[in-house]
């Protein structure tokens, strides 16, 4: 068994108590949800009857959130603009009782933002009809930057893990720079706390950490970045390779490699490879998010004492909840996790 009910309930249980730090660019969310009543006599476009208008944190926002859901106390490190979609979140966080005196306002920059419209045509089904992007395209200030360097040390004495959600999509933009890629890889090296990365593009920047949960696609690019395409990554033997090789390349304790309906693949500092299975989401599913949310399921249960095997377990099973939350990034409850541990122990 990967995970017996007294370690599911152990994390659990343990959650209110346990503090988290997530550091990473916050974006802004918005899900439109409305059906297409007709043409604009003004231009050809559609007209899209809005029914629910929902705004989320995205990004390092959304690890933010799946931790609070979890119960644990949630400290982002981030900075957004001085506008309106920074009044949000900060709104949005205020409501979760998530804990803001690390986020640093800089009016030089824009809070980023992402409008996604899923529109129903007569009644069919719905889907994604348009998206509105507002990103940064110039590196963050200097004073910000020290700001966040002081933030993340005074975090570091009050968490017990840091999540590093490097989600930055404009190089050289992002809110992670390379001095503080510096002051994060010495933390992780010390062992002061745990500590979780997670990263598009920079995989080979966490070094030192207890883990890193690169799907197995980021794997390859990392190790073979010029021609990952052609490499045989999601074979079950050459991917438990690659991760291993990346577990030695960045020297972190783990090397957690996600690979969708397969499950995730954990390679370890031992030379080791153990593939802990998930289940098959039956019906439609959405999977943005699931990453988030199996991030900060695997700190809080790393935090609360479960052996990695254990841990990655439930982690997979929280994030098996979200996947099924269509239009919208989703989180896992507690009651959740519990009913889904519930079907899968006793199909």
């Amino acid at each position: 068994m990967y995970l017996s009910k007294a370690n599911m309930e152990k994390a659990l249980e343990a959650a209110e108590r346990i503090k988290i730090a997530v550091i990473g660019d916050i974006c802004l969310d918005r899900y439109v949800l409305g059906d297409m009543v007709g043409i604009s006599r003004e231009a050809p476009i559609p007209i899209i009857n809005i029914l629910s208008d929902e705004y989320l944190p995205g990004g390092a926002g959304n690890t933010t959130l799946n931790g609070r859901g979890l119960g644990c106390q949630l400290y982002p490190i981030s900075v957004l603009g001085d506008d309106l979609a920074a009044d949000i979140i900060s709104r949005e966080f205020k409501r979760r009782s998530i804990h803001e005196e690390f986020m640093v306002r800089d009016s030089g920059r824009h809070t980023q933002s992402y409008t996604k419209v899923y529109a129903s045509c007569y009644r069919g089904p719905y889907q994604q009809s348009a998206r509105f992007d507002q990103k940064n395209y110039t590196p963050i200030s200097p004073q910000s930057e020290s700001r966040l360097r002081e933030n993340l040390e005074k975090a570091a004495g009050l968490v017990d893990a840091i999540i590093v959600a490097d989600y930055a999509e404009v190089a050289g933009t992002g809110i992670i720079t390379d001095a503080l890629y510096d002051d994060i890889r010495a933390l992780a090296k010390s062992g002061r706390v745990i500590m979780i990365g997670d990263s598009r593009e920079r995989v080979g920047s966490m070094r030192y950490f207890t883990a890193i949960v690169p799907n197995d696609v980021e794997v390859a690019m990392t190790l073979y970045p010029h021609d990952y395409q052609n490499r045989p990554f999601q074979d079950e033997k050459h991917a438990a390779e690659y991760a291993l090789a990346l577990q030695k390349m960045t020297e972190c304790r783990y090397v957690i490699s996600t690979r969708g309906e397969k499950g995730a693949l954990i390679a370890g500092a031992d030379g080791r490879t153990t593939m802990v299975p998930t289940e098959k989401a039956e019906g439609a599913i959405d999977v943005t998010g699931a990453g988030d949310c199996f991030a900060a399921t695997l700190a809080a249960a790393l935090v609360a004492g479960l052996d990695i095997v254990p841990a990655v377990r439930l982690a997979n099973l929280a994030a098996g909840i979200t996947v099924k939350k269509l239009n919208t990034t989703g989180i896992a409850t507690p009651d959740e996790i519990r009913a889904a541990y519930a079907v899968t122990s006793n199909p």
